[in-house]
């Protein structure tokens, strides 16, 4: 069957008249009619095939689907359209056309329809073949082209998802490859320059922070270097046991010292400690160490601690009582009176004075020299030497308590070296530190000084009575009277007080002391004890040297 290209309506492809519209019917013309629809539709279709590329963006398969339904719709609508105005003209030509009067005049039409039929046949199968050859080309160049549409689309998605073009759906590969644009390269070359300087910078930093350690140092060395370095003092035993008595940090050419209260605190404990926390350790043990000296004097006073804190010339005298000295009137009856208070320049000076007789005695003479005359007496001869003993520490002990805590400063380090031959023998460490309890070569310094002037007639007193009266009671009165708490008070006021005093460390063989956490490296000092620090490496060592 084929269509009537004047009415649009199925006839027999052998016809050469069209039954419907009585219009001549020419193969060519069918065929013609053909290949120009499948042209037309064709070219509709690459119109909408375009249109569907630039709107595709990555869309799913469902939308493509959707939209060939609706170019296949508008298609079969513009195929009707066209059929319709074809059918229209057709109908047209119909009523122009001359009808057949007679019946042979139709007949002699069927007949040379009949005889033309095989030839007609053979024309339109040809034109047949040809039309679909030509459509099957056509077709494949169409499928062709739109493929190479479809890629250059699919290639220019992508490189406007590279230049960061905005774009109503992103191509995916755009959150892949980093978007470049020529106006970044100032930035970038700003952004590797700054890293670079940043390197540079923490590079240096780090270097400063934590030098490389030198396999050979020196206490010398090491006080005229700008670095932090921590050394211990401790006591005579060596092992990881040994007790620190003082801590001495070294930094910016100067030394610091602190002092150890803890006797328990060892190297073995410090072993794993860091610089910082052994120093914060040695300021909290610096406190303690002023803070806790009134609680050692009240074991002493309390009989629970023997120590003579390294002085046993001032002990005796805290033990015994201050030194006291007088001058008596001399009598033409060889008795001598008016007993008065001096120091001790002004007793030297008396040696010779026939005037004069010159006394000294200790407040525990005092009480010994009482002459007790019977057991009632003795007793309390001995409690009164007992509450002597006890007044003067807690006369001691109260000043301690109001006195305030200095921190030591930094100080210039002195080394003195003793050479043997070129090579440095030993040498004697000097830094000033500050000694919380600066121990008096003697109690009767200024005694005179602080004593107020009721205090000086009742201790005036007392000497007197030991020549005025023989009676017991009255010089217990006298004596209890003059010492009484007020006066050791008084007398014991900056007894103790904090100074800076230059100690001295005399250092000569160089040690080390290995342990399981740490390595020690120092010198062996002159009193049997170490100066030390902890080693920075496995193989580090000291020497004596500047």
């Amino acid at each position: 069957m084929a269509k009537c290209p004047n009415c649009g309506k199925e006839v027999k492809k052998d016809l050469k008249q069209c039954p419907h519209c009585q219009s001549e019917i020419k193969p060519k013309e069918v065929a013609a009619k053909k290949t120009a629809k499948k042209g037309k539709n064709k070219k509709k279709e690459k119109t909408k095939a375009d249109i569907k590329v630039e709107d595709k963006k990555g869309t799913s398969s469902s939308q493509d689907h959707d939209e060939k339904e609706a170019n296949s719709k508008a298609n079969a609508k513009t195929e009707g359209d066209t059929n319709k105005k074809e059918n229209d003209n057709k109908d047209s030509q119909a009523k122009d056309l001359p009808q057949a009067n007679t019946a042979k005049e139709a007949e002699v039409k069927v007949s040379d329809s009949k005889k033309a039929e095989p030839t007609k046949k053979a024309a339109t199968e040809e034109n047949d073949s040809s039309t679909k050859k030509d459509s099957a080309k056509n077709e494949e160049a169409q499928s062709n082209k739109e493929a190479k549409a479809e890629d250059k689309k699919e290639v220019k998605s992508i490189v406007q998802g590279l230049e960061g073009t905005p774009t109503d759906k992103p191509h995916p590969l755009s959150k892949v490859i980093t978007p470049y644009h020529p106006d970044y390269k100032p930035y970038i070359i700003g952004i590797l320059i700054s890293i670079f300087l940043l390197g540079v910078f923490l590079f240096t930093l780090t270097r400063f922070n934590n030098p490389i350690p030198p396999q050979m140092t020196s206490f010398g060395q090491q006080t005229k270097q700008q670095e932090q370095h921590v050394w211990f003092v401790t006591g005579p035993t060596k092992g990881e046991n040994a007790p620190i008595t003082k801590i001495i940090v070294l930094k910016h050419g100067k030394g610091i010292a602190y002092q150890v209260f803890d006797e328990n605190l060892t190297l073995k404990k410090v072993a794993k400690m860091n610089e910082d926390q052994v120093i914060n350790l040695a300021k909290q043990q610096d406190r303690i160490y002023f803070e806790k000296a009134a609680a050692r004097f009240e074991a002493l006073r309390d009989g629970k601690n023997a120590e003579d804190f390294g002085h046993p010339t001032w002990m005796n005298d805290l033990n015994s009582g201050n030194r006291l000295f007088f001058s008596f009137e001399n009598k033409n009856d060889n008795s001598w009176r008016n007993a008065n208070l001096i120091d001790e320049n002004q007793y030297n000076q008396l040696n010779d004075n026939k005037k004069f007789t010159r006394v000294t005695k200790t407040e525990q003479e005092f009480v010994d020299q009482l002459g007790p005359s019977d057991k009632a007496d003795m007793k309390m001869q001995d409690d009164l030497k007992k509450e002597l003993a006890k007044r003067r520490y807690n006369g001691l002990i109260n000043n301690l308590n109001a006195m305030k805590y200095i921190e030591p400063k930094w100080q210039a380090v002195k080394i003195d070296n003793f050479n043997q031959g070129d090579e440095v023998s030993r040498q004697v460490v000097r830094i000033k530190e500050v000694n919380k309890l600066n121990y008096p070569q003697s109690t009767t310094q200024d005694i005179l000084n602080k004593l107020t002037a009721e205090q000086k007639q009742k201790v005036q007193a007392a000497a007197s009575s030991y020549q005025n009266t023989s009676n017991f009671g009255s010089r217990y009165n006298a004596v209890n009277a003059a010492f009484s708490q007020e006066y050791f008070n008084q007398i014991m006021r900056d007894f103790f007080k904090p100074a800076q005093v230059e100690i001295k460390y005399a250092i000569n063989e160089p040690t080390s002391l290995d342990f399981k956490d740490a390595r020690f490296i120092g010198y062996q000092a002159k009193d049997g004890g170490y100066l030390v620090m902890k080693a920075q490496n496995g193989s580090q060592k000291v020497i004596l040297s500047q």
